[in-house]
């Protein structure tokens, strides 16, 4: 009895490709094809933005279209419209896979499935911590927040030499909102990643507040904001005072934030700075005024969205304070 012949098989490298698709981001030329790379969890990941190549492609590959153009023919001011962000992650070794047959194609790759879904999570990571770091730098609420429309997350594998596309997997939905991404934000967010800096919380907070402000939910977006508020105010004062201070620190980080926004914070204000202080403390005071209402006494108080917006952008002041 003949026994059925065992695939032929090739000895590739691999990475695996995740594609967030996005919508309402618009990046300007220079950064067509922009990527970097960042080590997490033991994994190489790559960001990357679609480039010049991918524009006019049809359904199914990066999406990138021109939308705006200046009259001056300068193309260096053009904006371009991005479908979707990709993130790449080469295996750490090669694989033994057979070699494509019609109809093996699906079938034959189906044990690689768990090289994509064990970096998928990684993808997903890095991505969610690019976005944070974006809003920290371009200093914008609406970098990758929900929204009602809605996009998918790819995951495929290919062959690293000669990008192949190997195995497809299925889709996740997720819902995200964009805006403009500039070259020196960009910049900043890869630097930053790269050095392994994370977006400092009260940035984080003082965003938040900021995009439920937008969206209507004015309650959080006090609640938000203030604490943001006042994580800076606790972090810029300790770490004003000497290592030798460990027992004032203690006994600092349990005082009140009304101690350190009316009576520390104001001494370690640079003299460059204090007219920016003056400018804002009155509306930070109302800030936590609000703040205390709504802990306090369940918000009796009618919050405006107009005083809520004077809140935000007092707040976003502050944390441009050195």
């Amino acid at each position: 009895m003949e026994t059925e012949a065992a695939p032929a098989t090739k000895f590739r490298n691999v990475y695996s490709e995740h594609r967030i698709e996005v919508s309402n981001v618009d990046i300007p030329q220079a950064l067509l094809g922009a990527q970097f790379s960042v080590d997490r969890a033991g994994f190489i990941v790559e960001l990357i933005l679609p480039g010049v190549d991918d524009i006019g492609r049809p359904e199914g590959n990066p999406r990138l279209e021109l939308t705006g153009s200046h009259s001056d023919g300068d193309p260096a001011k053009n904006s371009y419209s991005v479908g979707r962000i990709l993130m790449r992650i080469p295996a750490a070794a090669g694989l033994e896979l057979p070699v494509r047959e019609p109809g093996n194609d699906q079938e034959a790759f189906k044990p690689m499935f768990g090289v994509v879904e064990k970096a998928a999570p990684v993808a997903r990571s890095v991505f969610n911590e690019w976005t944070r770091v974006i809003r920290w730098k371009s200093l914008n609420a609406w970098v990758a927040r929900p929204h009602d429309e809605t996009s998918g997350w790819q995951g495929s594998l290919h062959d690293a030499n000669t990008s192949e596309r190997l195995l497809g997997t299925g889709s996740e939905t997720i819902t995200a909102r964009w805006t403009q991404i500039s070259p020196d934000a960009w910049t900043a967010a890869k630097q930053s990643m790269q050095d392994d800096r994370v977006s400092p919380v009260w940035f984080d907070l003082v965003l938040d507040g900021q995009w439920h402000r937008d969206r209507g939910d004015l309650r959080r977006a006090v609640i938000d904001t203030a604490v943001g508020c006042e994580v800076f105010f606790k972090n810029r004062v300790l770490d004003s005072l000497p290592a030798a201070k460990a027992g004032l620190k203690a006994h600092l980080e349990r005082a009140s934030v009304s101690v350190f926004r009316e009576r520390l914070f104001p001494e370690i204000v640079p003299f460059k700075e204090q007219s920016k202080w003056e400018g804002i403390k009155d509306t930070l005071g109302e800030l936590f005024a609000a703040r205390n209402d709504l802990m306090h006494n369940g918000g009796r108080r009618e919050l405006l969205a107009a005083s809520c917006q004077r809140f935000c952008d007092a707040a976003r002041t502050l944390l441009t304070m050195t």
